[in-house]
């Protein structure tokens, strides 16, 4: 990526960021919403083009397992964080 696609990239972000802290929050949350659902769409699309011929019982739950993974993961990431800020509190 070149100097100006990262200049402009932050430069977008500063602004969605604004444009964001201008909403209230019920705004906030609505939109929160909606991009979840993208997800969940996006993710029902990429499990159907995977398993073409899966049943909608066989779909919840490769999503269920989808979202046990992502959770596990954040777990995970949470523990790393934690055990960071103890090593690096303990200097």
């Amino acid at each position: 990526m070149s100097k100006f696609h990262k200049i402009t990239d932050k430069k977008l972000e500063e602004m969605y960021y604004e444009r964001l802290r201008k909403m209230s929050g019920e705004e906030r949350m609505k939109i929160g919403f909606e991009l979840c659902n993208l997800e969940w769409k996006i993710a029902e699309e990429k499990i159907r083009n995977q398993f073409h011929n899966i049943s909608e019982e066989e779909l919840k739950e490769k999503l269920k397992q989808r979202l046990q993974l992502i959770y596990k993961k954040k777990e995970e990431e949470t523990k790393k964080i934690i055990y960071l800020i103890k090593i690096y509190s303990k200097h």
